[in-house]
């Protein structure tokens, strides 16, 4: 199921290169959290400021073309937040198509795309590898697409895993190495938190809400 949404998504480009995506100033994922909002939202807010907010700080500290691709890393996890947000809310879709189509409306499609187009115009960048984990690190906001959800995060850390060691190998020298390192790093905890929050709220998939209406495009908040 995953590889045929991603597959839909991808026909999509476009289209969706036309979403506008403002940016959150990369402090929350997005959302609102309050007294009487889901254990599972809650958790993905704290997930995302202890996660991914130091990431995004480490590539606008390293500059250059990881600082531009900053923000396709926020529109992802942004994205999967609107998501966790519906599906707390709503009950799970009538099909799968839906599902695309929420995937692509939440930001999580452009910025899969806008990834890759733009990793594939500066292939000769000084942060060709670092533009590599970027653009195969960021599928894994995927996971709701998929029944094995844990298993899907965790595989993610070995999708990267080539060219972060050829950046530990190629910057291990550089004044600024320890930055880095630190972008590896971060992004192999971004992966594995990621699959912990998904172990406890999502073992068997996205945790749709057993009430309310079947969740649709419409319905992100």
């Amino acid at each position: 199921m995953t590889q045929d949404i991603l597959a839909r998504l991808e026909k999509c480009v476009s289209r969706l290169e036309k979403i506008n995506f403002s940016s959150k100033g990369g402090q929350t994922s997005g959302g609102s959290v309050g007294s009487s909002t889901a254990p599972q939202v809650v958790a993905y807010d704290e997930y995302y400021k202890s996660q991914v907010v130091p990431l995004l700080e480490t590539c606008e500290k390293i500059g250059g073309d990881l600082a531009k691709a900053k923000s396709f890393i926020e529109a992802g996890f942004h994205g999967l937040s609107r998501v966790i947000q519906l599906s707390s809310t709503h009950s799970k879709p009538a099909s799968d198509a839906v599902l695309g189509e929420i995937l692509e409306k939440s930001g999580i499609g452009s910025a899969l795309s806008q990834s890759a187009d733009f990793r594939f115009k500066n292939f000769k960048s000084s942060l060709a590898n670092h533009l590599y984990v970027v653009e195969e690190g960021l599928k894994v906001v995927l996971w709701p697409t998929s029944t094995t959800a844990v298993s899907y995060v965790k595989e993610m850390v070995n999708a990267v895993q080539f060219y972060t060691n050829k950046i530990l190998t190629s910057t291990k020298g550089n004044n600024d190495a320890e930055l880095h390192k630190a972008f590896v790093t971060q992004w192999k905890n971004a992966i594995e938190e990621l699959a912990v929050y998904v172990k406890e709220y999502h073992m068997s998939g996205l945790n749709w809400s057993k009430s309310g209406e079947k969740a649709s495009a419409n319905a992100l908040p």
